[in-house]
């Protein structure tokens, strides 16, 4: 029969079932039970009289009338051991809700099951049968939880635990089919385990929807682990109310009962099944509902109460020991990460700044997460990307919409197996290849907001339903208006194929990409305190002060052996080799103070700043190196480059010391290729100087940013070792970056930004690098 609006009169109090509530029937609060036992409940505080009661006690104690309990005490009723039982339920250090009270009634065997919740005590009678297993003698608790668990302490696998479990656990409860059924992320099921008589159907692989398991029903496992229906066929016992009870309906909370009343939709879906009779039992892993132990009979069945509460002991060995296979292949996957993380660690240093060496050092993030492609987007520095990523533009509209919707992050991480619901509507997905699947984004706020994002291949799934899960219910409508709701009839196997969506993100994978963040911004934090106005300005005063006061005894040396050479009248050629050599070296000396005076005064704030146009600066830096260039034959080529507002003599010994290097460092016989380029950015400008020279090798790129580091060897090629940290400190006094690319034996590019408040005009003619 549908389930019609009557049927749920049946069932409950205060509940009218729409299209739209039926995920919000209260299945804890039902006015019926299973017929098999009775129950009885009372006023935790008021023991005496009950304030309802099933109207099938009678056929357990037939003495009296239903109504007539109402108007009795309890001890004029119950049998001894019953009453002794309840009167225990005085004192909680004298019971347990979990041990059964065997009892007998007209000599019939009953078990008394107890608890309380809320303000109400509640006592269930029900019958002990004589068990069926496939075993044909009865067993243990013991025995039961032996014979199941104990071959599984030497499985390595779910695929065969599930399968072993599944065999032996239907034999010593004896029903026709034991499924072991898995939830996913979104509560849709599929049966993972399977054992079954031969002549039934398999339902192993088959999915079903999370509507067949509503979110209430789910809560509900979580509380009370076991569940059986006998009979789904047989009639209901209804609950009483005791007329003399105020509000009787807050005492009705069915949650933690054996006889709770089932859903008529739920009786009607194992009708349609053809199954008569069912026991569940929730795997709970981790504090959540991982999925359930699913038996199933295609006639009457019925476990005894202690039977029941064995097999929740089996599903919590179940559960252990899923969670013991899954941990194992974790760890595995944990060493393996700690290693690169290791890695990933010593390649970021304190002395330089984290986001330049993210970019510079090439790290390999595809690597780093075992995923399929990576992309650095960054406000300023441009965008960088590696393996399976989409195209700079599209990773730009990625990153905007990810910035507009920082409700998608959760401590600025994001982890999504299917990006295109994230950018649905937001983009235009045909710009996003087919190929991709899953992302995760870490959003480094501190690092120029800055996004790190991975991504993972789509994987093309085929699943199998039990039924159309697009269609779980079918709604008629009654002559008189009345909705009737029934679940779907059919359950012919349906097939969707499931695109654009990776594999889930491992929970390995998840502790990784959280850990790199708080590597990355961990270092980002210690280099700061390297770039202070006060580790600045006292950094200055004592280069200043060294250099100015080494300049006196220099010229006082100098002078020194100007009088020796002038006063000595007999000298050999060995006394000239040494004085020239020292002379030299008073000269290189002076040189250097002369070259860290100009470090000490790069961005001093005492000096005006104006409009520059760097296209005259790079002319009056080639009339400089006339004849450097002339005897190299160098080529220096840029296009029209901006006017900016800045200091104008840093902005030269800017590209002074990058265009000298270039010269300085060009390979012998090659005449020398200097370009230099200008491209806007959403916050300002990105230059670069690239050379055709000899190249820097990867392991130096932090290193030739540092005050008096060398690559080579002064009598090789001549240098003091400030040049390009007087770079680094004019980009970054103008709130820049700097950094290089380059390749041994091709060349080198040095690149630097200047933030959009430096700038006050643009070009004209763009032509972008």
């Amino acid at each position: 029969m549908p389930v019609n609006e009557d049927n749920y009169k049946e069932n409950y109090l205060s509940f009218s079932l729409t299209a739209d509530n039926c995920g919000e029937e209260p299945i804890h609060r039902p006015i019926v039970i299973h017929n098999h036992g009775a129950i009885l409940a009372w006023d935790k505080d008021n023991p005496n009289i009950p304030v309802f009661i099933s109207d099938n006690i009678t056929s357990v104690s037939p003495k009296f009338k239903v109504e007539e309990y109402f108007n009795l005490f309890s001890k004029d009723w119950m049998v001894k051991d019953m009453y002794h039982a309840f009167e225990e339920m005085e004192d909680p250090f004298s019971w347990n809700s979990i041990d059964p009270v065997p009892i007998h009634i007209e000599g019939k065997p009953w078990n008394i099951i107890r608890h309380i919740h809320g303000n109400t005590r509640f006592i269930e009678l029900e019958p002990v049968y004589s068990e069926k297993n496939l075993l044909g003698r009865k067993l243990s608790s013991f025995h039961e939880i032996r014979m199941v668990t104990e071959p599984l302490q030497y499985i390595d696998n779910i695929p065969e635990l599930f399968r072993v479990f599944t065999e032996k656990y239907r034999q010593v409860t004896g029903y026709d089919r034991v499924m072991i059924y898995r939830f996913d992320e979104d509560f849709h099921g599929s049966v993972e385990g399977e054992s079954k008589k031969d002549e039934i159907e398999s339902f192993f692989g088959l999915h079903y929807p999370a509507t067949d398991i509503p979110p209430v029903a789910r809560e509900l496992f979580l509380k009370n682990r076991s569940r059986i229906i006998p009979d789904v066929n047989a009639k209901t016992s209804k609950v009483i109310f005791n007329p003399k009870v105020k509000k009787p309906m807050d005492y009705l909370d069915l949650t933690y009962t054996q006889l709770r009343g089932t859903s008529p939709i739920h009786i009607e879906y194992l009708q349609n099944m053809q199954v008569q009779a069912t026991y569940t039992l929730a795997l709970i892993i981790d504090n959540k509902l991982w999925g359930l132990i699913a038996c199933h009979h295609y006639s009457p069945f019925f476990l005894n109460y202690e039977t029941r509460k064995t097999g929740e002991l089996i599903a919590d060995n179940l559960c252990r020991r899923i969670s013991e296979i899954q941990f194992a292949k974790e760890q595995k996957k944990r060493i393996r990460f700690r290693k690169k993380e290791e890695d990933f660690n010593k390649h970021l240093v304190s002395s330089w700044e984290v986001l330049l060496q993210l970019i510079n050092n090439k790290i390999d993030l595809v690597d780093l997460l075992e995923v399929d492609g990576a992309a650095i987007i960054t406000s300023s520095l441009g965008i960088y990307h590696q393996g399976l990523a989409p195209e700079k533009d599209t990773l730009l509209k990625i990153y905007g919409c990810f910035e507009k919707n920082p409700d998608l992050f959760e401590n600025d991480v994001c982890i999504t197996k299917d990006i295109r619901s994230l950018l649905e509507n937001k983009i235009n997905l045909k710009d996003l290849s087919e190929e991709i699947g899953g992302a995760a984004i870490i959003q480094l706020k501190e690092l120029d907001n800055c996004m790190i994002v991975w991504f993972k291949k789509s994987e093309r799934t085929i699943h199998e339903w039990a039924g159309d899960p697009r269609r779980p219910y079918e709604i008629n409508y009654s002559k008189n208006g009345d909705i009737r709701l029934s679940p779907r009839k059919s359950f012919e196997k349906w097939k969707n194929e499931v695109n654009f969506k990776c594999s889930p993100w491992d929970i390995v994978s998840v502790e990784m990409i959280k850990r790199i963040k708080d590597i990355i911004i961990k270092r980002n934090r210690d280099w700061n305190p390297f770039q202070s106005e006060h580790y600045k300005r006292e950094l200055e005063q004592i280069t200043y002060t060294a250099s100015h006061d080494l300049q006196e005894p220099l010229r006082t040396i100098d002078n020194y052996l100007m009088l020796i050479d002038e006063e000595l009248e007999v000298k050999d050629s060995s006394f000239n080799e040494y004085l020239d050599k020292t002379r030299s070296s008073a000269k290189r000396m002076s040189k250097l103070i002369d070259q860290m005076l100009v470090y000490s005064k790069v961005g001093s704030s005492g000096r005006m700043r104006e409009n520059t146009d760097i296209n005259i600066v790079i002319n009056q830096i080639k009339e400089d190196f006339n004849l450097k260039i002339d005897e190299l034959k160098a080529v220096i080529n840029c296009k029209e480059l901006p006017i900016i507002y800045c200091d104008p003599i840093d902005i030269k010994k800017l590209f002074q010391n990058l265009i000298s290097n270039s010269l300085k460092y060009s390979k012998a016989n090659i005449p020398p290729l200097i370009e230099i380029y200008a491209e806007e950015t959403s916050s300002g400008w990105m230059f670069s100087v690239t050379d055709n020279g000899i190249g820097i090798d990867k392991k130096n790129f932090e290193k030739v940013f540092s005050l008096f580091q060398r690559l080579h060897h002064q009598d090789d090629i001549p240098g003091t070792g400030i040049g390009l940290p007087t770079c680094r400190k004019i980009v970054e006094s103008m709130n820049g970056r700097i950094w290089l690319t380059s390749e041994v034996g091709v060349g080198s590019t040095f690149w630097f930004t200047l933030k959009s408040e430096q700038l006050n005009h643009k070009l004209k003619n763009k032509k972008y690098v």
